[in-house]
């Protein structure tokens, strides 16, 4: 299993975790079937949460979607329900941003 990772944000409120980087590189996305050997070699489930189904009183969403500013710094980091989850990443998509959470899987 992956282990937790200091999470230090850059100036626009990304990061990414180290182990994520090693599998990227220097490429923006993985393969599907590489992404999937990862995550089954690392024994995890993986989820994301999308800033565009936050609440309307979110900060990050309101400057991102209303004021078009892509700084997503007061984005809070909110894990799914249940134990275990650990931060991948909080980055940019084309659209959006996202929080691409871990966690052990369950048999």
């Amino acid at each position: 299993m992956i282990e937790a990772a200091t999470v230090t944000r850059d100036e626009m409120g990304q990061w990414t975790h180290p182990l994520m980087d090693e599998l990227l590189g220097d490429r923006e996305s993985v393969p599907p079937d590489e992404w999937k050997a990862w995550k089954d070699h690392h024994g995890i489930e993986v989820t994301a949460r999308d800033l565009e189904g936050e609440e309307d009183d979110c900060p990050a969403a309101h400057s991102l979607f209303e004021l078009g500013d892509p700084n997503i710094s007061d984005w809070p980091l909110t894990p799914p329900a249940g134990d275990g989850w650990i931060l991948l990443s909080v980055h940019f998509t084309e659209e959006s941003a996202v929080q691409v959470w871990a966690s052990p899987k369950t048999a």
